[in-house]
């Protein structure tokens, strides 16, 4: 016969952790997860954006960070174009690699997650006993 466990309110097996003050928070292990993620992220910008960053990538980027410009930023360009192009370019390329770099730590933190979620889905099972 197979006993299954019912899991009530208190039980810190199904609740989220909220906070550092929850017994199972582990500041390695987030540490470890952060890690995780900036090695992802490594490996995505060097997969999929190269260094030097590719051309069809670096347009992508500029004409993303060109688009969700705010005022301040449009005045930022501005001022950029009226000293010079070489100014101009620089200031566009740091924005896009930003923005390219944020992309690749969206896309780790995404797949840390979600194997995260398959590893807990995975402790479930086996705690159940299938």
């Amino acid at each position: 016969m197979q006993h299954i466990t019912q899991y009530g309110p208190g039980d810190y097996s199904i609740v989220p952790m909220a906070s550092v003050i929850d017994p199972r928070y582990d500041a390695e292990s987030t540490a470890s997860r952060d890690d995780r993620i900036q090695v992802i992220a490594a490996h995505y910008w060097d997969r999929n954006i190269g260094d030097p960053v590719r051309a069809d990538r670096l347009h992508e980027a500029i004409s993303e960070v060109l688009g969700c410009m705010d005022e301040a930023e449009i005045g930022e360009l501005g001022q950029m174009a009226s000293n010079g192009p070489d100014f101009l370019g620089a200031w566009l390329i740091a924005k896009a690699t930003d923005w390219l770099q944020a992309e690749c730590v969206e896309r780790a933190r995404a797949d840390v997650d979600r194997e995260d979620s398959q590893i807990m889905a995975e402790a479930v099972v086996a705690r159940m006993g299938y």
